[in-house]
């Protein structure tokens, strides 16, 4: 009895057997980040979408938002550096300046007309960069820092700390 198997036919299923065996046999390093950006805001936590990370000209930016019914938040990292270290921000009660490495600033706007945006910027704390991961082109760290409002109304002072881990780099 003869078997009439055509030589495409069976290159086919030898191709397709070779592929499923590759892929079921080597480990493969699969790159997927898993951008996750958590915040506290004097101790109440605030749920912020990453929104990029960009490291230019020895500067890190970090950058996360929420937007929530009329309400968008905004907050921004900045580190002066481009490697993994801590970096602070101080406050020179003396003179009255910030002696700067980082900084952060957050800002909250009303999609409604005629409300002014409530605005935070830091005075001391400092940025742990935890991990630039060239291979993933991710970023992770921590941070801490102290705000207070902008401008000086009330002298509204916050903690505001969290950590971000795998932002995309941009």
């Amino acid at each position: 009895m003869k078997h009439n198997i055509s030589y495409k036919f069976l290159f086919k299923i030898i191709l397709i057997a070779f592929i499923l065996i590759y892929n079921f046999s080597c480990e493969k390093d699969e790159i997927k980040p898993q951008s996750l950006f958590e915040t506290k805001i004097n101790e109440a936590d605030k749920k912020l979408s990453p929104s990029k990370a960009i490291i230019d000209k020895g500067i890190i930016s970090i950058s996360a938002f929420q937007v929530k019914q009329n309400i968008k938040s905004a907050l921004v990292i900045t580190v002066k550096g481009d490697k993994e270290s801590l970096y602070e921000q101080e406050y020179d009660y003396k003179t009255g300046v910030s002696i700067t490495q980082c900084g952060l600033t957050y800002k909250i706007f009303s999609r409604t007309p005629n409300i002014e945006p409530e605005y935070y910027v830091s005075y001391e704390g400092f940025v742990k960069i935890t991990s630039i991961d060239g291979k993933r082109n991710t970023i992770s760290g921590e941070y801490e820092f102290r705000v207070r409002s902008i401008p000086d109304k009330n002298n509204t002072k916050q903690v505001i700390k969290g950590s971000f881990v795998e932002i995309p780099l941009k």
